[in-house]
């Protein structure tokens, strides 16, 4: 997230510049010297507001603690989960299918992003969702949740440029033992960079296994050291999972509630249940997607 350092407006022969903590007045434009120089300079109007801006929220440990009551346990509501994996725009006559498949063209994500502006769609993350439920923050009317899962390398590439430059939310999901090893992964810098940005890094196992054929002890082994891999690279707080590979069973269920507080399936659905949290349905996003196939989840004409 990109914050102006240095805001000036001129406006006739005098003006007022708030300066180094600090009322101005400068006769002409050469009074500020050379533009490249200027440093906490705020119009007037806007200083409050850049003030605001100036101190994003940036979670701490702490924050992770999940407090909950008893009625907002029970809650039931409706909010897209996304499902993105390669952005990328492949050609439909790939002989790798699956890979279009799974495929997203920048441009059309580009286009996603517009919509949901031009409709007053309000992106979320999970820390949002954390907030919604511990009643700190309102649902929006329309409100949808982007998530990227894997890290492939052009999540960096092509997803966060895009994303970026739009001022979009997003959850990218991270198979943790791939940075750094495979170099059709995104690396730790890069994922470092995308957290410095805001956007929310969660965890996706370390390796990809499918995690219901796992022992118990496997089971733990993917949740705990995923985790906490990447909680010690990016030095924020992990609290969601995606499984992999679609699959998990009433053993992973009963674990992952001392690792996470959410985690996202592939089943196809937006109603979200608290109490059932730990299995939050999604809508595959798929090269054909178009915009005007996702108008009935905001009841858009």
């Amino acid at each position: 997230m990109f914050i102006c350092c240095a805001i000036y407006i001129l406006t006739g022969k005098n003006h007022d510049i708030y300066k180094n903590n600090q009322w101005e007045n400068f006769e002409n434009v050469g009074d500020f010297g050379d533009f490249d120089k200027i440093e906490n300079i705020i119009i007037p109007n806007q200083a409050e507001e850049i003030a605001e801006l100036s101190e994003i929220w940036k979670p701490t440990f702490q924050d992770a603690n999940f407090v909950i009551s008893e009625q907002n346990e029970n809650m039931i509501f409706e909010v897209p989960i996304l499902m993105f994996h390669y952005i990328q725009d492949i050609p439909s006559n790939t002989t790798d299918q699956l890979w279009y498949k799974l495929s997203y063209s920048p441009q059309k994500l580009e286009t996603l992003l517009l919509f949901f502006k031009e409709n007053d769609i309000e992106m979320l993350t999970f820390w949002d969702l954390k907030s919604i439920i511990e009643g700190k923050k309102e649902l929006p009317d329309k409100s949808v949740i982007l998530t990227f899962d894997d890290w492939h390398l052009d999540h960096y590439t092509n997803a966060f440029p895009v994303l970026k430059k739009h001022g979009a939310k997003a959850v990218f999901f991270i198979i943790s033992n791939k940075p750094d090893n495979d170099p059709k992964f995104a690396n730790w810098d890069q994922i470092r960079e995308i957290a410095e940005n805001w956007f929310e890094i969660w965890s996706h196992s370390v390796s990809h296994s499918s995690m219901s054929a796992l022992s118990r002890q496997n089971v733990l082994y993917e949740l705990e050291e995923s985790k906490k891999k990447i909680q010690e690279e990016i030095g924020l707080p992990v609290i969601s999972f995606c499984y992999p590979s679609w699959k998990y069973s009433n053993t992973v269920l009963n674990l992952i509630k001392d690792y996470y507080i959410f985690a996202r399936t592939t089943h196809n659905g937006t109603k979200l249940k608290v109490n059932r949290r730990f299995e939050l349905p999604t809508i595959r996003i798929n090269p054909t997607t178009k915009t005007g196939d996702l108008n009935h989840f905001w009841g858009i004409e």
